[in-house]
């Protein structure tokens, strides 16, 4: 008898369910669906309702941005994201467009609506017995978005506040750092919607069972299209794999991918470029808080950065600095070390006399940033760090009026969610 899964609920994993398909495009049909698949000793079964259309292409990137948001904001125990439209297609790499303001809009409703029943299970060595469980679960459980209609058709506001409830399950799995398995380094290089998500597909079904990353894969092309959930023609599937293979090759991601047999029955075998983790790195990450895939992630893909990262985090909680998620505190340092100096220096006393009010008025650009770095000072209790500033020195107008706007309203979470 095969051991039990560990956290199969609270883990659930989004992209080895195949919730969101890889294409760029989908069928307008394309709805309710059911899909057993295998992975290696791993077999799923997704049963999908989606009223508005099953989620596609670029909605896996609105979804990254909006667990990353979750996360600045500290996991907020009513799973609750506060943000904007700017803010989740700035964190996206989309254009701040009025096209991708609409899709945005459709995405957020596509997602809410999509739930799904989903089964895993993990067959013995001799293929007689299995163990596993089912959940019926969603991504949103509600999501509150601020329009004006023009022309007849509504249109999401790039200033106003959208309210994002996540369900308990993937507040959970955030928490759990699941997402934390995805590189942003390695995001920003792939250009194409279905070459990130085949990243993301790829990442999740390398953890195995004991919360190892696999260096190698090899899966049916019948099930591994459903595992991407890729409809359509096998020409047209083929061709959108092997688009993707050579840009997660070129970007240094995959080793090799070797085809064998013939039509549906092919068989895949991947390769993966740093297949093993020091167990050394790994173990110190999992004593920090981070789970273990998580680690092994992190130890393949900056082994460099781990122990200084965790020096200048026990710096900085011997300072005082108390996080809130240990494991993705510690996640967030190896991956963008420029926002965690390795000096730092006490903090600083608030000046006796009470600071100046921020004018509201309009003044020159550089005197504005300068009011905007202030107001965040006082309102949080702290300076920007290096990432932040360089996030306010991108912003444009629109983003400038929402900072400014979250400062004055105490709304710390959306304050954050814009300086990423």
């Amino acid at each position: 008898m095969p051991r039990a899964l560990p956290h199969l609920i609270s883990q659930l994993d989004l992209s080895q369910a195949g919730v969101v398909s890889i294409l760029r495009s989908l069928p307008g049909d394309a709805a309710d669906w059911t899909d057993t698949y295998r992975v290696g000793a791993m077999e799923y079964t997704v049963s999908g309702l989606a009223p508005l259309g099953r989620p596609y292409g670029v909605d896996a990137d609105i979804l990254l941005a909006v667990q990353t948001l979750f996360a600045r904001a500290g996991f907020p125990a009513d799973g609750l994201v506060d943000t904007t439209g700017y803010a989740l297609l700035r964190l996206a790499g989309h254009g701040l467009n009025g096209e991708n303001y609409a899709r945005l809009r459709e995405c957020l409703l596509r997602v809410q609506a999509v739930r799904w029943t989903y089964s895993r299970y993990l067959w013995s060595v001799d293929g007689r017995s299995a163990i596993g469980g089912t959940v019926a679960t969603g991504l949103f459980a509600e999501v509150i978005l601020p329009e004006v209609v023009r022309n007849g058709d509504p249109e999401l506001m790039a200033d106003a506040r959208l309210k994002i409830h996540l369900t308990p399950t993937f507040a959970q799995s955030i928490r759990a750092g699941s997402y934390q398995l995805l590189d942003a380094e390695l995001l920003e290089k792939l250009d194409q919607p279905g070459t990130r998500s085949l990243y993301r597909v790829l990442q999740a079904h390398r953890v195995q069972p004991d919360g190892s990353l696999s260096g190698e894969l090899v899966v049916n092309l019948r099930d591994w299209l459903k595992a991407c959930a890729i409809v359509g023609r096998i020409d047209s599937a083929k061709d959108t794999l092997h688009r993707a293979h050579d840009s997660l090759h070129s970007a240094g991601y995959l080793d090799s991918v070797t085809w064998s047999g013939r039509g549906q029955k092919a068989t895949l075998t991947y390769r993966f470029a740093r297949p093993h983790a020091d167990p050394e790195l790994v173990a110190l990450l999992c004593q920090w808080g981070v789970s273990r895939p998580g680690a092994e992630a992190l130890a393949a893909d900056h082994p460099e950065r781990v122990r200084p990262a965790i020096a200048t985090l026990r710096g900085r909680i011997d300072l005082g600095f108390k996080p809130r998620n240990l494991g993705a505190v510690v996640t967030d340092a190896v991956r963008n070390p420029d926002k965690y100096p390795a000096q730092m220096a006490a903090p600083r006393a608030e000046p006796a006399k009470k600071p100046r009010r921020v004018v509201e008025a309009p003044v020159a650009e550089p005197d504005r940033r300068e009011a905007l770095q202030s107001a965040f000072r006082i309102k949080m209790g702290r300076e920007l760090d290096l990432y932040e500033r360089q996030a306010l020195l991108a912003l444009d107008d629109l983003g400038l009026n929402a900072l400014s706007l979250a400062l004055r309203e105490g709304n710390k979470a959306l304050a954050l969610s814009l300086l990423v």
